[in-house]
């Protein structure tokens, strides 16, 4: 599909809401949903083509959104259609369409402690905004086992030229043949306990929030809202948000803790359940190696595989 009937398409989506776009825009960083930022008469909006199949967890992640904003988290805000909907069918997807949060992404590596401390504090008041949800209404997946880890890995590889040219797939390589490496030693190593304590925003970390200078503004991409950890929510945002850089990440635990009890002891075991999904995660790989997402490819960490208790155990040390 060439540009102009890519416009022509997402033209006729948003017909449901009656706006004709002067102006689309993807965001640039990767996503696993179909995200455009559209600008109408109408304003601004932000049109979400939603990677879940089925209508009602669709309308979940739109409940978590409300009851979210009810407490005060600065969620998005759902535009019905023109029948009243708060999502329609089109496409082969889901879509529905947000009113537009004027702010900005602060470039990862760049937050002050001042920001840290209010993700945080903004974590733990989603967490005690959810808590009225049933958490067994959508359950979290229990995370990929070491031995369907390898498997991925061993297609993803066979996927990559042999003599890559490209930085991504270079690094790719170094990732992947480190993990295999690590997983090797342990394919059969069973999970910690998989807990579903409560619903949780399921994708929270710096990407994902909008700044005002040192206010916070917007908390997006509700999709993944399930039943899950808190406290591994936690221990996932300090880690894809500061890489456990001492600073940021005592400012955030500070901050969520001046609003929900989390102690060290709970943190500890929430990383040991975190740890198994991250070191046996190969997503990305999957996503862009095998089904040929390119909007992933700016995801590919330059750095060798290192397994998660070893950063955490770096981080705990210095203490």
């Amino acid at each position: 599909m060439n540009k102009t009937d890519a416009v022509m398409s997402i033209a006729a989506i948003l017909d449901a809401w009656g706006l004709t776009p002067t102006e689309l825009e993807r965001p640039p960083d990767g996503t696993m949903s179909e995200v455009f930022f559209v600008r109408a008469n109408q304003g601004r909006f932000v049109l979400r083509g939603h990677r879940e199949q089925t209508a009602d967890r669709v309308a979940f992640e739109h409940k978590t959104m409300s009851v979210a904003r009810t407490a005060g988290i600065p969620a998005p805000v759902v535009v019905p259609t023109l029948d009243g909907d708060e999502f329609t069918w089109r496409a082969n997807r889901w879509w529905s369409l947000l009113e537009w949060i004027p702010s900005r992404h602060v470039r990862r590596g760049t937050h002050s402690t001042g920001q840290a401390r209010v993700m945080g504090r903004t974590l733990a008041d989603i967490h005690l905004a959810l808590g009225s949800l049933n958490p067994h209404d959508h359950r979290s997946v229990p995370s990929t086992t070491g031995v369907e880890a390898l498997r991925t890995i061993d297609q993803a590889m066979r996927s990559i030229p042999r003599d890559p040219q490209r930085p991504e797939d270079k690094w790719s390589l170094v990732w992947l043949e480190g993990q295999k490496r690590w997983l090797s030693t342990r394919p059969d190593e069973a999970p910690p306990a998989h807990l579903v304590a409560q619903v949780i925003h399921g994708d929270y970390h710096d990407a994902n929030v909008l700044f005002e200078g040192e206010r916070l503004v917007g908390v997006l991409d509700w999709e993944k809202a399930e039943g899950g950890d808190a406290a591994v929510e936690v221990v996932r945002a300090v880690h894809l948000s500061f890489d456990l850089a001492p600073g940021q990440t005592d400012a955030f635990l500070a901050g969520y803790r001046s609003r929900r009890a989390l102690t060290d002891a709970e943190l500890d075991d929430a990383a040991l359940r975190y740890g198994y999904g991250r070191d046996r995660s190969v997503w990305l790989f999957k996503e862009l190696y095998l089904q040929g997402n390119e909007r992933n490819r700016s995801l590919v960490n330059p750095r060798p595989f290192r397994p998660f208790s070893d950063c955490w155990s770096h981080f705990r040390l210095r203490e």
